[in-house]
């Protein structure tokens, strides 16, 4: 299930920053731009602090039983 979820994140992140090269060079919208570049900012940091709250989470629950 790890596996999965890892392609799809890459798949994303892959499409969003390919679709913010191809807009850059097109000349597509100042605003589409700015949010395809928050998204590929974004996205991998909220995925890693996921992983990191899930990781603290889990270690809790094992020292509390």
């Amino acid at each position: 299930m790890k596996r999965f979820f890892a392609w799809a994140g890459i798949l994303i992140i892959a499409a969003v920053f390919l679709a913010l090269i191809v807009l850059t060079f097109t000349g597509g919208p100042e605003n589409v731009i700015l949010a395809l570049l928050f998204c590929v900012i974004v996205i991998p940091v909220m995925l890693y602090g996921y992983a990191l709250i899930l990781k603290y989470v889990r270690n809790k629950n094992k020292r509390d039983n």
